[in-house]
C-alpha cells in the first residue's frame, strides 16, 4: 500500500476518534458563528478542566471557589471579581488562564490538563459579550418552544422537521432526499419489529400509491406484537435483566414473568408514567394487582451474592446502591453514583443527597444475603404460576383439605385403606427406623483423611446410649426418605445409623449418595470404603445391600473436606413403614386388633396427606417465584457512609430529593411511590427528556444528547436543544403516550432521509450531528440472529415463558463454575442445550448467564448485564465474521434459506438469485451482482460435485430435518450462497 494511502487512513481514523465535544462545538459555531453561550460553550470547558478543584465537591475544593455557581463567578470577592462582564482585562479568570507564571496559571501546569488557545479565546469572547450566565440546561424544567418557521416548507411533515430544517438552514446545509420505498420499508420494519419485511410486504408497499401509504405501514407495525418485543430489548439491557444472579456461582433465577410484563406493557401502550410508577412502586399503589406487584421486579435485577462468609450488612447497601444507580441512569440520566463516597465533583449533588435518595430504595424487606437465591429466588418474592400450574395446585389443595376434613376414620378413605392392607405384602415393604446421628467431629484442615481413618468409637458396633467425645447419638425423625440431608459442615466426620427390617433375606437396592468420603457397614460387615473426594453433590447411586430376615443394622460414616456434607437415601423398589407397623403388617390382617387397625389407618391417612402435600411442593417448585419489592414494617435507617463503606455509618438521613431539582410533589409520601410521583411530575426537568432521548437514539443511532447516561455537566450539550424540549413536553402533553412518540419520530421527513452521503454533508457534518442524512448502523446482535432465523423460515414466534437455551459451545459454562451442589438448586454449572422449537425462539428469550453471556451475542458487543447500561457500543472484528460464517445457527438458517429459495424462487437460477437477495436485503440485485452471485454459485456447485461428502457434512449442521426432495449437492451449493447473502454488509446494517 502506498505511503500516502496509509497516511490518509491514519489521518481519517484520527479525525473520527476526536473528542465528540469538539465536533459539537464546530457545529455550534456554524449555527451561530459569533455568539458564545455559557451553557453550550463555556460550562463544558469549566466542568472538564476546572470543576475537580473548583466545583461542587467541598472536600477537594481549592481557594473556596466554585465555578459552577453564578454568585461565585460574577459576584464580588475579597481579591477581585472572577469575571467582570464585558471586561476581560479586569477578570481574574482571564488573567489566570493566560498567565505565563506557572505559579499563577490555571489549570496548574502539573495537573495534566490545559486549555488550548481556541478554548481560551472562547472564554475571553464570552466575557467580552457580557458574561451571561445560564443554569445548566438539564436542571431547568423544559418549556414547550414554538416550532420555528423555515424556508423549505416542503420538508415539513411534523414539528420535528421544523427544528431540524431550521438548524440545517442556519448552517447552510441541505437535507438528503427521501430514501427509496424499499429502503424505507426495511428501515421502519426493522426499527419497529426487529425483523425485516417479507417479499409480500415489500410488493404491497410498492403497489400502494396512497400519499399516506407509509403511515399505514407504521400503524400496522406499531400494532404488531413484535413491537413490544423489540422495544423491550433495550429496556432489558438498561435494567440489567438476566437469568442468573452473578457473583461466584451465578445461580439461576426466575425473573422471566417480568420480561413478559414489559413486552405486554409496550404492546398495550401503557402510558409511560404508569409504566414507570408500577415498576418503581407498584406494590405501594392502593389495592395493587398481581401485575403491579410483579412490575417491581424492576428493582430486583441486581446481582445477588450467596457466598459463605459474605456479610449481609454489606450487601444490603450494595443492592440499594445498585437500585439507585439504575434509577439515576434510566430515569434521571445522571451519574448520581459518583456521590456515594463524596460530593459529586461536577454536578450539584452532595453526598448527603445521594443517601437521601438511597433511603427511598433502601427499605426493601430483603436481608442482604438469602440462600434461597440458590433455588432461583430470594425474599421478598411473588409466585407467578401458569394457568395449568394454578389449576393443578387448586386441585391438590382441595384434595388435601378433603382428606384432612375426613380424618383417618373417613368412610371415603376406607376402600383405599383396605386395598393397601391387602396389597402391602411383607416382601414389598421395609421397616425403617429414624436416622440416629453422632457428630459432627471436627478434624484438622485441609484434609478429610484424619477423620475418615479415625474410629471415634468401636466401629461398627453401635450403642445408642454411648457418649463419644461428649456427644450422644441423636434421633433425627424429621429426615425424609429420598430427600437431600445436610447433616454436617466442612472438615468434619459424622455417623448415621438406622434399623432396616425385612420380611425375608435377600438383596435390596437402595439409592445412596454422599458428597465426599464414605464408609457403609451392613450388619457389621464393611460394604463400601471410599476415601477419594466426591463431587460436593450427593447424587444417589444404586447400591445393592444384602439384608437378612428381620432386623438389620445400617451404619454410614461420612468425612468431608472443604464443603458441607450431603447425603441422600432412597428406596428404589420398596415402600417403607416404621418398624412397629412393619411388625403389624407381617401378621395376617385377621389377627389385627382394633388398636392395630387404628394405628394402620392413622399411618395410611398421614401418608396420603403427605404424598399430596409433596405433590403440591413438587408443582410449587416449578412455579416461577419472581423477586419483587415489599416495604419493611419498621423502616430501615439510612446513614451517610464514609467513603461509601457500609462499615462506616455516619449521620442518619431521611428520604428527600436533590435541591438542584424540584421538590417532592405536595402530599407525596416519602417512599418509592412518592419518588415515582416526583419522577413523572410535569415540572421534573429530566425524566421526559431522558426518555425521549433514548427513543431518538433507537432510530438515529445517537441521541440528541449523545451521552444518554449523563445529562450533567460532564455530559454533552444537546445537538438540538429546542427539539429535545419540544419532544419532552409533547411526551407529557400526550399523557406519556409511547406509541405516539414513536409514530411522531418515524413519520417525520428527518427519519425518512436517505443514508447516502454526499461530499458536502460529510465535510461539514461528518458525524451527522445536524441530521443532514439518514443513519446507518449495525443491527443489534439479537436482531442479526433473529433476521437469519426469520428469512430462513425457522423463527418460532411465541411470546412469554421461561428463557431458552439454543446452540452454544459444549461445556461452555463449566469454565466459570466451581461447584456442582444440590440438584434442587438452580444450578448453572452445565449448559444443557434445548431442542425443538426452543432452538429457534427470538433472541430476546435466550437464557442470559451473567458470568458467561451467549457468545454469539457478546461477540457483537452485547452487554453482560451486570449493571445498568443505556449506551451500546459497536466494534468490528474478524471474530464477528467467523461467527456469522461458522456458528451452527447461521449455517442451519442458510440451509433453510437455500431450501426456500429453491422452492419459492422460480425455475431459473437468475430468478432464484433475485429471490434470495430480496429475502435477505429487501432489494433486487443489479445485473452485475447477479453475475457475481451466479459465478460464485457455479464454482461452489462444481466443488461439491467433486466432493459430495463435503456437501453432506455442511447439510448436517443443526437439529432441524434436511429436505429429502432436493439434490444434496445442489442444496449445499445454495446453502453457501445463502450464507454469503446473510453476511452481506447491508444484511447486517440498518440502512
Amino acid at each position: 500500500m502506498p505511503a500516502t494511502r496509509i497516511s490518509t487512513i491514519v489521518v481519517c481514523g484520527f479525525l473520527l476518534l476526536l473528542d465528540e465535544r469538539h465536533a459539537q462545538l464546530r457545529i455550534s459555531a456554524s449555527e451561530s458563528p459569533t455568539a458564545v453561550r455559557f451553557s453550550r460553550d463555556i460550562r463544558p470547558l469549566l466542568s472538564d478542566r476546572c470543576f475537580r478543584c473548583h466545583g461542587p465537591d467541598g472536600a477537594t475544593r481549592q481557594a473556596d471557589l466554585r465555578l459552577d455557581q453564578k454568585e461565585m463567578v460574577l459576584g464580588e470577592r475579597d481579591n477581585g471579581r472572577i469575571v467582570v462582564p464585558g471586561d476581560p482585562g479586569a477578570s481574574e479568570l482571564i488573567r489566570r488562564i493566560t498567565s505565563s507564571d506557572e505559579d499563577e496559571r490555571m489549570p496548574p501546569p502539573d495537573c495534566g490538563i490545559s486549555l488550548s488557545a481556541d478554548e481560551i479565546e472562547r472564554i475571553r469572547s464570552w466575557v467580552e459579550q457580557g458574561g451571561h450566565w445560564e443554569s445548566h440546561w438539564a436542571w431547568i424544567t423544559p418549556h414547550r418552544p414554538e416550532p420555528p418557521r423555515v424556508h423549505r416548507e416542503d420538508r415539513v411533515r411534523n414539528p420535528i422537521d421544523r427544528f431540524v430544517t431550521k438548524r440545517l438552514e442556519s448552517a447552510g446545509l441541505s437535507p438528503s432526499p427521501e430514501a427509496d420505498k424499499r429502503t424505507l420499508l426495511r428501515r421502519v420494519t426493522q426499527d419497529l419489529t426487529g425483523l425485516p419485511p417479507t417479499r409480500e410486504e415489500i410488493a404491497a408497499f410498492l403497489a400502494d400509491k396512497r400519499p399516506d401509504a407509509f403511515e399505514h405501514v407504521v400503524d400496522r407495525l406499531l400494532n404488531s406484537t413484535r413491537f413490544g418485543e423489540t422495544m423491550s430489548l433495550p429496556w432489558l439491557e438498561a435494567t440489567r435483566y438476566a437469568d442468573t444472579s452473578g457473583y461466584t456461582e451465578d445461580y439461576g433465577r426466575y425473573m422471566y414473568p417480568w420480561r413478559t410484563w414489559v413486552i405486554r406493557a409496550f404492546n398495550n401502550n401503557k402510558p409511560f408514567d404508569e409504566f414507570l410508577t408500577e415498576q418503581m412502586a407498584g406494590d405501594l399503589l392502593p389495592n395493587p394487582t398481581h401485575d403491579q406487584i410483579l412490575a417491581t421486579a424492576f428493582h430486583r435485577h441486581h446481582r445477588i451474592n450467596q457466598e459463605v462468609g459474605a456479610l449481609p450488612e454489606e450487601f444490603i447497601v450494595e443492592y440499594a446502591v445498585d437500585r439507585l444507580e439504575t434509577v439515576g441512569t434510566v430515569f434521571l440520566g445522571t451519574t448520581i453514583g459518583c456521590a456515594r463516597c463524596h460530593d459529586h465533583k461536577y454536578d450539584p449533588f452532595s453526598q448527603k443527597e445521594f443517601y437521601q435518595l438511597l433511603a427511598f430504595v433502601n427499605n426493601n424487606s430483603d436481608g442482604g444475603l438469602d440462600h434461597q437465591s440458590r433455588f432461583g429466588f430470594c425474599r421478598p418474592f411473588i409466585d407467578h404460576p401458569t394457568s395449568p400450574q394454578q389449576a393443578e395446585l387448586d386441585r391438590l389443595e382441595s384434595a388435601v383439605a378433603t382428606l384432612k376434613a375426613g380424618g383417618p376414620d373417613s368412610k371415603s378413605e376406607l376402600p383405599a385403606f383396605e386395598k393397601w392392607v391387602r396389597e402391602a405384602l411383607p416382601e414389598e415393604l421395609l421397616g425403617l427406623s429414624s436416622w440416629y446421628s453422632l457428630g459432627p467431629f471436627d478434624h484438622e484442615k485441609p484434609t478429610r483423611v484424619t477423620g475418615f481413618r479415625n474410629p471415634y468409637f468401636a466401629e461398627p458396633a453401635v450403642d445408642l446410649n454411648e457418649v463419644v467425645e461428649g456427644q450422644r447419638w441423636t434421633e433425627q425423625p424429621e429426615r425424609p426418605i429420598g430427600k437431600f440431608i445436610v447433616p454436617g459442615g466442612e472438615y468434619s466426620t459424622i455417623y448415621l445409623f438406622r434399623e432396616v427390617y425385612s420380611s425375608q433375606a435377600g438383596d435390596v437396592t437402595f439409592g445412596i449418595g454422599v458428597s465426599d468420603s464414605i464408609c457403609i457397614w451392613i450388619n457389621g460387615q464393611l460394604f463400601l470404603d471410599r476415601l477419594e473426594a466426591g463431587t460436593n453433590n450427593a447424587v444417589p447411586n444404586p447400591m445393592v445391600l444384602p439384608l437378612r430376615n428381620g432386623r438389620n443394622e445400617l451404619l454410614i460414616k461420612m468425612s468431608n473436606g472443604d464443603f458441607g456434607q450431603q447425603i441422600t437415601f432412597r428406596l428404589e423398589e420398596h415402600g417403607n413403614v416404621p418398624p412397629d407397623l412393619f411388625a403389624i403388617l407381617r401378621r395376617n390382617s385377621s389377627d389385627h386388633s382394633t388398636e392395630d387397625r387404628q394405628r394402620l389407618r392413622g399411618h395410611f391417612h398421614s401418608v396420603r396427606v403427605t404424598e399430596l402435600q409433596q405433590k403440591i411442593r413438587d408443582v410449587d417448585r416449578q412455579v416461577a417465584k419472581v423477586m419483587i419489592m415489599k416495604e419493611r414494617e419498621d423502616v430501615r435507617p439510612t446513614h451517610i457512609l464514609a467513603r461509601g463503606s457500609y462499615a462506616q455509618p455516619q449521620e442518619q438521613v431521611d428520604c428527600d430529593v436533590p435541591s438542584a431539582l424540584p421538590p417532592l410533589p405536595e402530599g407525596a409520601p416519602k417512599n418509592r411511590l412518592g419518588l415515582a410521583q416526583w419522577l413523572v411530575s410535569p415540572d421534573h426537568p429530566l425524566t421526559a427528556r431522558v426518555t425521549v432521548n433514548r427513543f431518538w437514539r433507537k432510530y438515529f443511532g445517537a441521541g440528541l444528547v449523545r451521552t444518554p447516561e449523563d445529562f450533567g455537566a460532564q455530559g454533552e450539550y444537546p445537538t438540538h436543544p429546542d427539539l429535545l424540549d419540544w419532544l419532552a413536553t409533547e411526551f407529557i402533553r400526550s399523557e406519556w403516550d409511547v406509541k405516539h412518540m414513536q409514530r411522531l419520530i418515524i413519520t417525520s421527513t428527518t427519519y425518512r432521509q436517505s443514508s447516502s452521503v454526499n461530499g458536502e454533508s460529510l465535510r461539514r457534518d461528518p458525524e451527522n450531528r445536524l441530521l443532514t442524512r439518514g443513519i446507518r448502523f449495525r443491527l443489534r446482535p439479537q436482531e442479526i440472529r433473529d433476521q437469519a432465523l426469520f428469512v430462513s423460515g425457522l423463527l418460532v414466534e411465541r411470546m412469554e415463558g421461561p428463557s431458552v437455551k439454543p446452540y452454544q459451545p459444549a461445556r461452555l459454562w463449566r469454565e466459570f463454575a466451581n461447584l456442582n451442589l444440590v440438584p434442587e438448586w438452580f444450578l448453572t454449572v452445565e449448559y444443557e442445550q434445548d431442542h425443538g422449537e426452543s432452538l429457534y425462539r427470538r433472541s430476546l428469550y435466550t437464557f442470559w448467564k451473567r458470568s458467561m453471556p451467549p457468545p454469539n451475542m457478546t461477540v457483537f458487543d452485547a452487554e453482560s448485564r451486570e449493571v445498568c447500561s443505556v449506551r451500546r457500543e459497536a466494534s468490528n472484528t474478524p471474530l464477528q465474521a467467523l461467527n456469522l460464517l461458522n456458528d451452527v445457527t447461521y449455517v442451519e438458517t442458510a440451509r433453510h434459506l437455500a431450501h426456500r429459495i429453491l422452492t419459492e424462487g422460480g425455475e431459473s437460477t437468475e430468478e432464484r438469485l433475485i429471490c434470495g437477495m430480496e429475502m435477505v436485503s429487501s432489494r433486487r440485485p443489479t445485473p452485475g451482482e447477479v453475475d457475481h452471485l451466479h459465478t460464485g454459485l457455479r464454482e461452489v456447485l462444481e466443488e461439491y460435485r467433486r466432493n459430495p461428502d463435503r456437501a453432506d457434512i455442511l447439510l448436517r449442521h443443526g437439529e432441524s430435518p434436511i429436505s429429502d426432495n432436493q439434490d444434496p449437492v445442489e442444496l449445499a451449493a445454495w446453502t453457501q450462497l445463502a450464507l454469503t447473502l446473510l453476511n452481506l454488509d447491508e444484511a447486517l446494517t440498518r440502512q
